[in-house]
């Protein structure tokens, strides 16, 4: 089967795709599962809609509230690595402060032997 659109078009399709790293097959799926769930709940009566709409709400908020949730917890994962990381920096440089001292320290004792 093919289908032709416009170019511009398809570039949308593709930033969408790319900006919700979906695969192209993936992204087709969603697409017209969306569009076809559309279409089927415009031809339902009134009620029907109505409650359709509410459901189809709900399980949106319910997917924002899980990616959320995912998101948080992403977030604080990176915040403690780079807490960590920040630990670990701060050990290292005081490890290399300590170190040129030492080193300056044997330099001094070092040139006074020399000198003696």
């Amino acid at each position: 089967m093919e289908l032709k659109i416009s170019d511009t078009l398809f570039q949308q399709i593709e930033q969408l795709f790319a900006e919700n790293k979906w695969s192209m097959d993936e992204g087709l799926q969603l697409l017209l599962g969306a569009g076809y769930s559309f279409f089927t709940t415009k031809s339902e009566d009134e009620s029907d809609k109505s409650e359709n709409r509410s459901r189809y709400l709900i399980q949106r908020l319910m997917a924002a509230e899980s990616e959320l949730a995912s998101l948080r917890f992403r977030v604080y994962e990176l915040s403690e690595s780079n807490r960590n990381w920040n630990l670990t920096q701060g050990a290292v440089e005081k490890e290399n402060i300590a170190l040129k001292n030492l080193i300056n320290q044997l330099r001094q004792k070092n040139d006074a032997s020399q000198e003696e």
